[in-house]
């Protein structure tokens, strides 16, 4: 008997409180043969903390079957295929580094990428600079070459004259 209650309350902690919002708009708290598009989300409790994952896809009979997309409380995303509540076929998993990363590593990445990035700018400045330079001077020509030929074409209009008018 007290071998039966140990069970029951080590099952109801091992549990995941869900809830499910389906196409229609209806929230519930069981997936119990739902059949359909629908988003799940998935509350965990670990460690102290609360976490959850959320899944958006198709459902047949509960699970997850068709294309979906789940994020997971780390920051990793699935999106694929799935069958039977398993991920089957063609898919992408995308995992994300930044989470993983520790907090001092984090802070030393972060600082050499504001001196890199403040270096980049600078390196950028200087590029639209004689960018831009050599643009102007570009324009300088091709408008005095402009002229030169705006000329040419009024002088041999005067020779050829004739009564069109074009619209």
């Amino acid at each position: 008997m007290k071998i039966q209650c140990l069970k029951r309350r080590i099952i109801k902690k091992k549990k995941k409180k869900l809830i499910l919002v389906q196409e229609n708009g209806v929230r519930t708290n069981s997936l119990e043969n739902y059949t359909g598009l629908g988003t799940c989300i998935f509350f965990r409790f670990h460690k102290n903390k609360k976490t959850q994952e959320k899944y958006y896809g198709h459902f047949l009979e509960g699970k997850k079957h068709g294309y979906g997309q789940y994020i997971y409380y780390n920051g990793d995303v699935y999106k694929g295929t799935y069958e039977h509540g398993k991920k089957s076929g063609i898919g992408t998993y995308i995992y994300n580094i930044d989470k993983k990363r520790k907090k001092k590593r984090n802070e030393k990445i972060k600082a050499s990428d504001d001196k890199e990035s403040d270096d980049k700018e600078s390196d950028d400045k200087e590029r639209d600079d004689n960018e831009s330079e050599d643009n102007e001077s570009d324009d300088k020509e091709s408008d005095d070459n402009e002229s030169d030929d705006n000329e040419r074409d009024d002088n041999e209009s005067d020779d050829n004259e004739s009564d069109f008018i074009f619209f």
